[in-house]
């Protein structure tokens, strides 16, 4: 009797830094592949970007529009002032990972939580990362078992390589070096 169809192995696309893979891949001696260090490959969103200091403002971004970058996910609500001083400070800590010398190397995410709030005006004032609602249907929260000042850090495929459920950045906080420890270890992986 005949035996099972033969398969075939699938090649690995070829790729640069510049030219990057799908998501949940990596370019690695110029072949996309998972990484090594894969943790869980986090969901693929699609949402609008509330923030009108961002570049992509009123637009549908998705997360897989960060692939080859360092994502950093916050969870927040608009109402709370806390969560207003923390994103400032972790777009403070990107914008210090560039005059590293890591440009374009990291980004982020603010992600309003369900009922979190609907006063995008006064949250985003100053802010030049997107910020979108976690709608109803949507479940970014859920998906990533996140709370209010939760943190969640995905590697340049869209890996999850560190979350925090609660985080505080605020003045001389003991997460920031922790946290900046952290990313610039990813970003050190991205370069």
């Amino acid at each position: 009797p005949p035996g099972p169809p033969p398969t075939t192995k699938k090649e690995s696309a070829e790729c640069t830094k510049t030219a990057h893979c799908v998501w949940g891949e990596w370019c690695t001696n110029n072949k996309c592949a998972v990484p090594g260090e894969a943790g869980k490959l986090a969901k693929d969103f699609t949402v609008q970007d509330h923030c009108p200091g961002s570049e992509t403002y009123q637009q549908d971004i998705a997360l897989s529009d960060n692939l080859g970058k360092v994502t950093l996910l916050y969870f927040a609500t608009t109402t709370c002032a806390a969560c207003i001083a923390d994103v400032k400070e972790y777009e403070s800590m990107l914008k210090q990972l560039e005059y590293k010398g890591y440009t374009n190397a990291a980004t982020m995410t603010t992600v309003i939580l369900p009922n979190g709030g609907s006063d995008m005006g006064g949250f985003t004032n100053g802010l030049q990362f997107p910020v979108v609602l976690d709608e109803a249907g949507i479940g970014i929260a859920d998906y990533f078992g996140a709370g209010k000042d939760a943190v969640v850090l995905l590697d340049g495929a869209g890996y999850v390589r560190a979350s925090w459920p609660s985080m505080e950045m605020r003045g001389s906080a003991k997460d920031k070096p922790v946290l900046n420890e952290a990313l610039t270890e990813l970003v050190q992986e991205v370069i």
